[in-house]
C-alpha cells in the first residue's frame, strides 16, 4: 500500500470513532482558542485540513460567517459528511476539495487562515508547510493543534514509543523545535498553549490493532520498561500504562517574503 493510500485508509478508519484525529475530549480547548483567533483576525476564507471531527467542523461553520474550504483525501468521508449534515445552516458556505495535503489543491494566496489539527504528525511536514504557506495570504494565520514532545526529551523517546503504536505516525517535534521549524519556514508565532491530556497506552494499542493487527503489545511494554525513568520524569507515567500527552494549540502568522528565513 502506498503512503497516500495508507493515510487515506487510516483517516477513514479513525473517522468511525474519532479517537486520534480531533477527539471529543480535546474539542472544547480547541474551539475556545479557535474562536479567539477568528475573532481577532476575522478571516474571509478558511481552509481546513481534513474533515476530522464532524462536530468541530460544524462548530467552525457556526462561529464564523467565513467561506470554508475543506481539503480531504477521502471521497468516501466527504459523501458521508454531506449525507449526515447536508441540512446544516452553514453548509452552503462550505466547499469540499478531494486532494492531498503535500500537493495542496488551493491556489496561491487564496486563504486567510489554514486550520491544521491532528494531521501534522503523519504528513511530510516540510512539504505540507510549504503548501500551506503558498495558499496563505501574507499575514495569514496557520492555526495548529498537535502533540509535541517535552523539551527535555531530547532523544525523542516518546516519539519512538508512538512509532511502535501508530502505523502512519511520522514525527512529533520538541515544543521549542516546532516553533523554530515553523519560523524557518516563514511563520511567526502569535500565541500558543500547551495543554496536558492523559492517555492509556494499552487502550491506544488495542484501538490501533483494529487498523493493524500486527502491533505487538509486548514490544510496546518492553520499550516503556526500558525507558521508564524518562517516561516517569517527562510524561508522568503512572499506573504502568497511563502517560501525559503534551498538546500544543497555536497560531502562527505567515511572514512577508523579505522577512522569511531560509531552510
Amino acid at each position: 500500500m502506498s503512503r497516500v493510500n495508507e493515510i487515506r485508509s487510516f483517516i477513514e478508519f479513525d473517522s468511525k470513532e474519532q479517537h486520534i484525529i480531533e477527539p471529543e475530549y480535546r474539542k472544547d480547548a480547541i474551539v475556545e482558542r479557535l474562536k479567539d483567533v477568528i475573532k481577532t483576525y476575522n478571516p474571509g476564507i478558511i481552509v481546513k485540513i481534513g474533515i476530522g471531527n464532524d462536530n468541530l467542523l460544524l462548530d467552525l461553520l457556526d462561529m464564523t460567517k467565513s467561506y470554508l474550504v475543506v481539503v480531504e483525501p477521502s471521497e468516501n468521508l466527504v459523501h458521508a459528511f454531506l449525507k449526515k449534515n447536508g441540512n446544516h445552516a452553514g453548509i452552503q458556505r462550505c466547499q469540499f476539495i478531494i486532494g492531498q495535503y503535500e500537493d495542496f489543491p488551493v491556489d496561491y494566496y487564496k486563504a486567510d487562515m489554514v486550520v491544521c489539527i491532528d494531521y501534522f504528525d503523519f504528513l511530510d511536514t516540510s512539504r505540507a508547510l510549504d503548501e500551506f504557506k503558498r495558499a496563505l495570504e501574507i499575514d495569514g494565520i496557520l492555526f495548529f493543534g498537535g502533540v509535541v514532545l517535552s523539551n527535555d526529551d531530547i532523544d525523542g523517546m516518546y516519539d519512538e514509543l508512538m512509532h511502535r503504536i501508530y502505523p502512519v505516525h511520522n514525527d512529533y517535534y520538541l515544543e521549542d523545535d516546532l516553533k523554530t521549524f515553523l519560523s524557518l519556514k516563514g511563520f511567526d508565532l502569535v500565541k500558543s498553549h500547551v495543554i496536558p491530556f492523559d492517555i492509556d497506552i494499552h487502550e491506544e494499542v488495542e484501538y490501533m490493532k483494529g487498523f493493524n493487527p500486527d502491533i505487538d503489545l509486548s514490544v510496546v511494554d518492553g520499550f516503556i520498561e526500558e525507558n521508564r525513568n524518562i517516561f516517569e520524569k517527562y510524561y508522568n507515567l503512572h499506573e504502568n500504562t497511563k502517560m501525559r500527552q503534551n498538546y500544543m494549540i497555536a497560531a502562527f502568522m505567515r511572514l512577508k517574503p523579505d522577512t522569511e528565513s531560509t531552510l
